[in-house]
């Protein structure tokens, strides 16, 4: 009734007729893949060092030209300090506020200076007189040192260099009155540099008093009348302040250090900027001689200004950005690359595996015809065997027919649950539902799931439905009250493991055996179970009927489960007939 299916031989002959080597293929891609890399590397490399040189060539002229429009802004600083020197009328010791009339109108033309002085020249037999000026603006009259202690002028000889007057006059900058600046040797050297060479002159960069507390420089310019030289006016720049006014205005190329490089072979840090005109915070002692910086050397009244820009994030961030631009394109090229030569092969690939399958359909077609007349020639022959079974000269033909039909339709359905599955079986709990239908309210059903195999599956729903028509028939199905119970398990013997199917019906009329033997009991007794390599019994006992059948498990079933089926709980169809005549029991 069935054969072993063939479609693991197909499986295997269409896996090995679709094989292609693909070793050289995946060399090839291989190959591309990593000259396109490659490729891609070293112009990407490339290109990212000539944008380098490109950008630091560029960044060179804006730095030139920064550095170029900060020597002018030093020189314009420098220039109002030497037009104001020269427009000062030095008034006479006692008049008081001797910067009353320039102070303001220069603060406010140039905001980055942060304080004017008035520093006359005089000697010490006159410092009656500079007292006098500075109770008249009211401080104390006295002279102060560095340290800001009074002092005691002893020596009449003595040339003093006092701050007499300042502007803006805020309470902190009137602290520095008084003070003897001939006692700082820097702001001496400088005030006295501007007398000899009559020219503005700068001091050393230096730390500022209270309130400004930070680097500046100082700018002498010297004042003449008709006696010759009699002062100088002190310009104070913070350095912070001074550049924070130039870049605030001006586009910034790249961070810049600020040196003092005045003393021979010494830089003296003053300040760092940002790009974005902000202060940075370095270490003040990094050389120059180990930093890729671009130099530039400015004249600040008499000082030697080193500007050094430092031009490596840039180039680092435009090195980085064409690599990542060049390599990409080159990756992108790469990849297009490999897709094309990919379809390519895989095309050919196709067109072989097309050919292959050309080939393997041809023998599968030929596998599936015999498979095929092999299976319709045992459905032929198990229909043959029903319709000549069927046969019986004490039927008539209504009923003949009836047998025919309801035996032909049990073995339709298993077949169509066999084809759902491609012949690979059906289940238990499935194929007696489905043989069934019209009954399973009326019977008990116990035992675990299994998968039948195709051929136990049709001789199983012919035996499933010659017990139902019997019991409904002859049976306790016939009757309104009586029940069915239906159960199954697999048994460990010594003879191996059985399949034991039990179909038990109680009814108070079956009483005797029938003593006519029709096609039912023959498809119970002998054709089921030489079917299925087994045996079966019929027992009569008062009031009941028992039909048993044992059969080898790999006989009947192709896999267990651990599943116990309840059938009562699938919704059936009720199908009660007409009560028999109980001597009629399996006709």
């Amino acid at each position: 009734m069935g054969r072993p299916d063939a479609s693991g031989a197909l499986a295997l002959l269409g896996a090995m007729s679709s094989f292609q080597p693909r070793f050289g293929h995946r060399l090839i891609l291989a190959a591309i893949a990593g000259g396109g890399i490659a490729l891609s590397a070293i112009l990407a490399v490339h290109f990212a060092n000539m944008r380098i040189e490109e950008t630091r060539y560029r960044l060179v002229v804006d730095a030139t030209g920064f550095a170029d429009d900060l020597e002018q802004y030093l020189r314009s600083r420098e220039m109002i300090a030497t037009t104001v020197g020269s427009i000062f009328d030095a008034p006479d010791l006692s008049q008081p506020r001797p910067l009353r009339l320039i102070g303001k109108p220069v603060l406010a033309l140039t905001p980055d200076i942060s304080l004017i002085a008035w520093i006359p020249q005089v000697d010490a037999s006159r410092i009656q007189e500079i007292l006098n000026a500075l109770s008249s603006a009211g401080r104390p009259p006295r002279l102060y040192g560095p340290d800001l202690k009074a002092l005691e002028i002893t020596d009449a000889r003595r040339t003093i260099y006092p701050v007499v007057d300042v502007e803006p006059k805020l309470d902190d900058n009137q602290v520095g009155l008084g003070i003897d600046l001939a006692l700082f040797p820097s702001r001496k050297a400088a005030f006295e540099k501007a007398r000899d060479e009559k020219r503005t002159t700068a001091t050393a960069p230096m730390q500022l008093l209270q309130p400004f507390s930070s680097i500046g420089y100082a700018l002498y310019s010297p004042i003449y009348n008709d006696h010759g030289f009699v002062g100088c006016l002190m310009f104070l720049y913070r350095v912070d302040q001074l550049l924070s006014g130039f870049v605030r205005a001006t586009r910034i190329p790249m961070n810049f250090r600020v040196y003092d490089a005045t003393d021979p072979g010494r830089l003296n840090y003053l300040i760092a900027l940002t790009r974005h005109g902000e202060i940075e915070t370095i270490e003040p002692s990094v050389r120059l001689d180990d930093a890729p910086a671009m130099q530039h050397s400015l004249d600040f009244a008499g000082r030697k200004i080193l500007v050094a820009f430092d031009p490596t994030p840039d180039l680092v961030q435009v090195g980085i950005h064409e690599a990542i631009i060049v390599g990409s394109i080159g990756l992108l090229l790469t990849g297009l690359m490999l897709w094309v030569m990919y379809y390519l092969i895989g095309s050919s690939r196709r067109l072989a595996s097309e050919i292959g399958a050309n080939n393997l359909m041809k023998a599968s077609l030929e596998l599936v015809n015999r498979e095929l007349n092999h299976r319709v020639g045992n459905l032929l022959a198990v229909a043959q065997g029903i319709i000549g079974l069927s046969y019986n000269t004490s039927l008539s033909m209504p009923e003949f027919r009836e047998a025919i039909t309801g035996r032909l339709n049990a073995l339709h359905k298993a077949i169509k649950l066999i084809n759902r599955e491609d012949w690979k079986g059906v289940g238990l709990r499935e194929l007696l539902q489905v043989e069934l239908a019209s009954v399973m309210d009326r019977i008990d059903v116990s035992g675990r799931d299994a998968l039948l195999k195709s051929k136990a599956a049709q001789s199983l729903s012919l035996l499933f439905y010659e017990l139902m028509t019997n019991s409904t028939k002859h049976g306790a199905l016939s009757t309104h009250d009586g029940r069915v119970t239906v159960g199954w398990e697999v048994d460990d013997t010594d003879s191996g493991r059985l399949f034991c199917f039990r179909w038990q019906e109680h009814n108070q009329e079956i009483t005797t055996q029938p003593t006519r033997q029709g096609f039912g009991t023959t498809l119970l007794t002998r054709l089921v179970p030489t079917d299925l390599s087994g045996c079966a019994t019929l027992n009569y006992d008062s009031g009941s009927f028992r039909y048993e059948l044992q059969a080898p498990v790999e006989a009947v079933i192709e896999r267990e489960s651990d599943v116990v089926e309840d059938a009562k709980e699938i919704p059936t169809m009720r199908v009660i007939r007409g009560r028999p005549d109980p001597k009629e029991l399996l006709a």
